[in-house]
């Protein structure tokens, strides 16, 4: 469940962030958030382990773009932190639910 929701967080700061944040033309802000929106209806319907692991795949260029704003644009600083911290807590859930269910085996 927590990944769940860390996931629809994740998606939830980008749609804020580029639709009130930056001003970009619709194109681009269709292309940074097809990706994520893509395995939506496979994680809300079945969240099983593929489809997380999906999912951190795909949250793994937002992990960058977040290190990057961090570190070039402090006026987004807050915001990059956030989505760094959001694409971690991804990672980690999906770590702790692999060994959750190799020891349940």
């Amino acid at each position: 469940m927590i990944f769940i929701l860390t996931y629809l967080s994740l998606i939830g700061l980008h749609g804020y962030w580029h639709l009130f944040w930056h001003p970009d033309p619709l194109w681009l802000k269709v292309v940074i958030l097809l990706p994520l929106l893509l395995p939506l209806p496979w994680l809300l319907r079945q969240s099983s382990h593929q489809t997380r692991v999906i999912c951190c795949y795909i949250s793994f260029p937002y992990f960058i773009h977040g290190m990057t704003e961090v570190v070039a644009n402090p006026a987004n600083r807050m915001l990059a932190l956030t989505e760094v911290g959001l694409c971690l807590l991804l990672f980690i859930t999906l770590i702790r639910q692999n060994v959750l269910s190799r020891r349940s085996d």
